[in-house]
């Protein structure tokens, strides 16, 4: 059915005319202005609201509250932009005037104006009916208002059978409040052809109360569930009947003997033959049959059930709900037991709550609480326990301050105390094992007279004996003490794969990934024993299984680290540090390796041999390439002598021409290796440094040697030239004799 809508539109109310408030309530006027476009409705009392109604074409109906400050409006086209159905509208207009004086009410009633228009082509067409006390339009059905002789009415019908008879699909009758704060209700059935008839408050949108078809009543329900359904509470002043008799007899009293409920007493409620015979305390409460038979003058006591309570004399505070519940409970104070014999041979113990049939049935401690049936059944003077679930702590007797939770938790714990077993079975062994915290299924499935033990897992376990130990996960099994053990291990305690443990990743695939923006970790160890106790890390390798374990074989790296950085999407490898069995009488290397994780660049070997570009190194440094320097090398004591002999007088100096015709012969400076010998068993640089000093003193000699030979040939050079100069100027002389004998002739 199309849903009738009025749009709004919100108008600042003003006054024309200055009346009297008394004056405008009795002469209020209401405009309905027609529009082309709509119709707007105006009052003129200040402060006055409206509730307008309209109905129209094929059953629309609507009806809405507006404030003094707006003024509805109905427009032509809907909120879409859509012209709205053709046909008659009614509308009716309640003004609610103002309260005065302090009330909340008018001292008059409430002003109610009515009309009706008509919509065709997209135009609103007043229709000027006026006032009629009746009135049934053109075109109603038939037999819409049938009044007969009888005076009765009938609505749809013309044979009422009642003074006010409704008939139709779907009849409904609704009275509406005009009054400030006044409802609407109608009574109509719930679903149409469901049989049900209710009341339903039409301004809270509620139903009251509803009566279906098989006879259920519901009060605040429409879904009653049997003959009364109430959703809320029930308050009653002389109590209930059964059968025109108090409630009262065996248990709650709905058969036998009838003791009336004491409502006329203050402070006091009971229920049951015999309960609170000699009661003479207030604020109790004793339902059943015996409830609290012998109270006398505790108070604040609530006993439920057959015999609840029932030695209870003076004893306050307490809550026995369940047949023999707290029954011997006497003095003891603040206790509550929940259940069939809950707490039942408690007399004196304090601050206890049971809760489950049996629950702390032998109990004579305090400060206790045990949840489900025979929960803490054998408990005698333990104190301080918490025990949750089925024949949890159902054999302790001494052991105190003890938390049990789940299905025969700790159900064998006798005098262990300080215990913490959570899941179902956990614990399930232990009797005497004292300060163990044991969460999971089964978790210290073997547990029982070991202490200070923590296993967090379904079962999770230890081995017998041990003591602060801790074992973290699924089966996780830790055999040592002093030890903790993260997750399962492969081949012990039913598990098949190892564990991966993750810090700060949520996705670890090695079995242990640690990743964050600081630093990965920090090694501190205090030790005044050696100096070598250093923080370490230990690497132990070998083949085969942990439960299996065989030996390495040469060549097996025993420890890597990895070293990869990421490049774009990716991780690549950048290099590797291994240390490497050579052997298996603990030889091995460091090695560095490239990223292939193969190729090994450089080595340290155990016995401090280091090689570079070879991985068996034969010397202190290995070089299998060449080796540039950038800077000096400072050489120590050589293992042969410095040539300095070479300068001694009787040294033995090679002749020049000895030294020639070696040469010539040998290709190569005499005491120095020949080419072959260097390049098929290398050289020792030292020693060979040493052959070139030698070397190089001799030439030095045979420098020096040549530097005499040359100085003395200077010397027979000089004297041969003076020689010739004084020859020479013999010879000038003579020539110069002779010229002057020629001229002379």
């Amino acid at each position: 059915m199309h849903r009738f809508i009025l749009v709004l539109i919100g108008l600042t109310a003003f006054s024309l005319t200055a009346y009297s408030e008394n004056e405008l309530a009795r002469t209020a006027r209401v405009e309905a202005s027609y529009l082309p476009s709509g119709i707007e409705w105006s009052v003129f009392v200040p402060s006055a609201g409206m509730v307008l109604t309209v109905s129209g074409p094929d059953g629309q109906y609507w009806k809405q509250a507006y404030s003094p400050d707006v003024r509805p409006r109905l427009a032509v086209l809907d909120e879409k932009g859509v012209p709205r159905r053709e046909g008659l509208y009614r509308w009716e207009l309640v003004v609610q005037l103002p309260a005065r004086g302090g009330g909340d009410q008018p001292d008059e009633p409430n002003p109610v104006v009515s009309g009706s228009f008509e919509i065709s082509g997209s135009t609103i067409i007043p229709k000027r009916n006026g006032a009629q006390p009746a009135m049934v339009e053109e075109g109603a059905p038939a037999n819409s208002l049938f009044v007969d002789r009888e005076g009765r009415v009938g609505v749809g019908t013309s044979v009422p059978r009642s003074m006010l008879h409704l008939k139709g699909a779907n009849p409904a009758l609704t009275v509406e409040d005009t009054t400030t704060g006044g409802r609407t209700h109608t009574l109509r059935g719930l679903e149409k052809g469901d049989g049900s008839l209710g009341l339903f408050d039409e301004t809270a949108g509620l139903a009251r109360w509803l009566v279906d078809a098989e006879g259920r009543v519901g009060v605040n329900t429409t879904t009653p569930t049997s003959t009364l359904t109430v959703d809320g509470y029930i308050e009653s002043t002389k109590g209930f009947l059964v059968n025109g008799r108090p409630i009262g007899g065996i248990g709650f009293g709905l058969s036998g003997g009838s003791q009336p409920l004491f409502t006329e007493v203050a402070g006091k409620a009971i229920f049951g033959t015999g309960a609170g015979s000699v009661d003479t305390a207030v604020n109790v409460a004793f339902f059943g049959a015996n409830a609290g038979h012998s109270n006398t003058t505790g108070t604040s006591n609530a006993f439920f059930g057959q015999a609840a309570g029932y030695a209870n004399t003076t004893g306050g505070g307490n809550t026995f709900v369940g047949d023999g519940a707290g029954y011997l409970n006497t003095t003891a104070s603040d206790n509550t037991a929940f259940g069939y014999a809950a707490g039942h041979y408690n007399v004196t113990g304090i601050d206890n709550a049971f809760f489950g049939s049996e629950a702390g049935v032998n109990t004579t401690s305090s400060c206790n609480s045990f949840f489900g049936r025979s929960a803490g059944y054998n408990n005698t003077t333990g104190s301080g326990n918490a025990f949750f679930g089925t024949r949890a702590g159902d054999a302790n007797a001494t052991g105190y301050a003890n938390d049990f939770f789940g299905f025969s938790t700790g159900v064998k714990n006798t005098t262990g105390a300080g215990n913490s077993f959570f899941g179902d079975m956990a614990g399930p062994e232990n009797t005497t094992g004292d300060f163990n915290s044991f969460f999971g299924k089964e978790a210290g499935w073997s547990n029982t007279a070991e202490d200070l033990n923590t296993f967090i897992g379904a079962l999770s376990n230890g081995a017998s004996g041990i003591t602060n130990a801790t074992a973290l996960g699924f089966r996780a099994s830790v055999t040592q003490s002093n030890s903790l053990v993260l997750g399962g291990v492969s081949g012990s305690n039913g598990v098949t794969v190892e564990t991966r443990v993750g810090i700060g990743t949520t996705a670890p695939d090695r079995q242990l990934v640690v990743e964050g923006s600081q630093a990965v970790g920090k090694f501190r160890r205090y030790s005044a024993t050696t100096p070598t106790h250093a923080p370490a890390f230990l690497f132990e390798r070998a083949r085969g299984t942990n439960t299996a374990p065989a030996d390495i074989l040469p060549g097996d790296y025993l420890g890597k680290v990895q070293f990869r950085a990421r490049v774009g999407p990716a991780m690549p490898e950048y290099g590797a540090l291994a240390f490497i069995a050579s052997d298996t009488s603990q030889n091995g290397r460091f090695s560095f390796i490239d990223r292939d994780l193969v190729t090994e660049r450089m080595v340290i070997l155990n016995t401090g041999n280091v090689g570079i570009g070879t991985n068996s190194p034969t010397a202190l440094l290995d070089v299998a390439g060449n080796l540039r320097v950038r800077g000096t090398i400072l050489y120590g004591a050589p293992a042969v002598a410095v040539p300095d002999y070479v300068f001694e007088p009787d040294y033995p100096l090679m002749p020049l021409g000895e030294l020639h015709s070696y040469l010539k012969k040998e290709k190569h400076l005499p005491n120095v290796p020949k080419a072959t010998d260097i390049q098929q068993k290398g050289v020792d640089l030292g020693e060979l440094q040493m052959k070139l000093l030698e070397k190089i003193e001799e030439l030095t000699l045979y420098t020096l040697q040549q530097a005499e030979i040359i100085e003395r040939q200077k010397e027979r050079a000089a004297i041969q030239e003076e020689k010739a100069a004084t020859q020479e100027r013999r010879i000038k002389a003579l020539e110069e004799m002779v010229n002057r004998l020629v001229k002379e002739r």
